[in-house]
């Protein structure tokens, strides 16, 4: 039985599923692809696979704070420092969790895939979709350059040359 199964099998047990739904895209289909595989990473975690699974989520969420804090910086959201300091927050919380020395239980690889599926609806849907609309917004405002069309020759001219 791999991680997956096991990960269905406790949610069973417990009643609780950790699922990506499209309410939660933010309209940024990298950033949308990256959430959707975090709500993967999550619902993987088992007690049989937290080691390797930590690990993997541990790596996915650097690579994509980093990504989306990119995207910010350079797009010059508005509220690219509070964004950062939710994700060093967020980041200071998941340290409390690693670093506490407590053994991994059943119950507490439950307590800790609810944490990890809270914050991630929560942000996903307060603070990363804001940035999805001010991006959208902001190309509404952009004035669309215009394409210098190349001139078609008229139909007598494509006649002659024909």
């Amino acid at each position: 039985m791999g991680p997956m199964q096991e990960s269905r099998d406790d949610a069973r047990q417990t009643g609780f599923a950790i699922e990506w739904r499209d309410a939660y895209r933010i309209g940024l289909e990298e950033i949308d692809e990256e959430h959707r595989n975090l709500f993967l990473l999550v619902k993987s975690l088992s007690l049989q696979s937290i080691d390797d699974a930590l690990e993997q989520l541990l790596h996915h969420v650097g690579t994509h704070f980093s990504h989306e804090e990119q995207m910010m910086e350079r797009s010059a959201f508005p509220e690219y420092r509070m964004h950062l300091d939710l994700h060093e927050s967020f980041n200071a919380q998941l340290a409390e969790w690693l670093s506490s020395g407590l053994d991994w239980s059943p119950e507490r690889v439950e307590e800790f895939r609810q944490f990890l599926n809270n914050w991630l609806i929560t942000h996903i849907l307060g603070d990363d979709l804001r940035f999805g609309r001010w991006l959208w917004m902001r190309s509404l405002r952009r004035p669309r350059a215009r394409q210098k069309s190349a001139k078609r020759p008229g139909w007598f001219h494509r006649l002659l040359d024909g």
